[in-house]
């Protein structure tokens, strides 16, 4: 059983979206209630990004989540968006 936590942007207008995470062995259905407006951080790299932006982020325990032994893929799905956006997820974390 691993821990599974999510860095996310979320305005508050867009809280409310279900998503799950899910492996081949379980899954996690989550929802992003707490809002955390993600700011755009000011540009200090030497080369100019092409790629993306930097940002604020925050994290969210969403539950628990099994895994088998060997190779597993793990999938992130939009179940229900609530409004026109549901919101940023930059990262997800699995701890023991």
């Amino acid at each position: 059983m691993l821990y599974f936590q999510e860095q996310y942007g979320c305005p508050e207008d867009e809280t409310g979206s279900e998503f799950i995470l899910r492996s081949g062995s379980s899954e996690v259905n989550f929802r992003i209630d707490k809002p955390f407006d993600s700011q755009i951080l000011p540009e200090r790299d030497y080369v100019k990004r092409s790629e993306s932006v930097d940002r604020t982020w925050a994290w969210m325990t969403a539950g628990n989540l099994e895994l088998a032994s060997g190779n597993e893929r793990i999938t992130l799905i939009l179940k229900d968006l609530k409004d026109s956006e549901a919101g940023l997820i930059k990262s997800v974390r699995l701890t023991k």
